[in-house]
């Protein structure tokens, strides 16, 4: 599932620490509900339908996702298609539901604009207590794989937000924790 080489054909471009923290962010909430912006091949789709109970739902949204039909068949053939919706389009064209999401996960458009497009439009849609994570956007260990776009964003909210806590870096995985504090209106 996993690649250490873009030549190898892994589906996940995830460390084994970062999928291993994210694994355990979808295990921890029962009946959750987890939005992920960029799916690439399916592998992170794959491991939080795995991860997830079977009253979870997950909505992954790609705007070019890469052989959706295998994902698919993989999904049915393990029993997880009833609780992953595949979506496809643009992130930011989608209806914000607010306070919905247990965990929301960021990895598509890696540019600056895209990730804070992203974060603009999806910021109110997690949970109070709820996890916000950014993938290549942290420098948590050597040779981790972090992209100045999603670097820089991460940066600012942890400087400025004071609807989102910074936790602990893994890998390139940037998290936060939505506080319990209320949108302004």
């Amino acid at each position: 599932m996993f690649e250490s080489n873009p030549t190898n054909k892994g589906v996940s471009r995830l460390e084994f620490d970062e999928a291993a923290c994210l694994f355990r962010l979808a295990r921890s909430r029962p009946a959750a509900r987890i939005l992920e912006i960029g799916r690439w091949r399916g592998g992170s789709t794959f491991l939080f339908a795995v991860a997830s109970d079977q009253d979870s739902i997950v909505t992954s949204i790609d705007i070019a996702p890469q052989n959706d039909q295998l994902l698919q068949t993989a999904l049915k053939k393990n029993n997880l298609a009833h609780k992953i919706e595949l979506l496809i389009g643009n992130s930011s064209d989608s209806e914000v539901r607010r306070d919905f999401y247990d965990l929301i996960f960021v990895d598509g458009n890696h540019s600056y604009e895209g990730a804070a497009r992203d974060y603009d439009h999806w910021k109110k849609a997690v949970k109070p207590g709820g996890h916000l994570a950014f993938h290549n956007a942290a420098r948590s260990r050597l040779f981790t794989e972090a992209v100045a776009g999603p670097l820089r964003l991460v940066q600012e909210i942890t400087r400025e937000n004071e609807y989102y806590h910074r936790q602990p870096d893994v890998g390139s995985l940037a998290l936060f924790i939505r506080t319990a504090k209320p949108w302004a209106v």
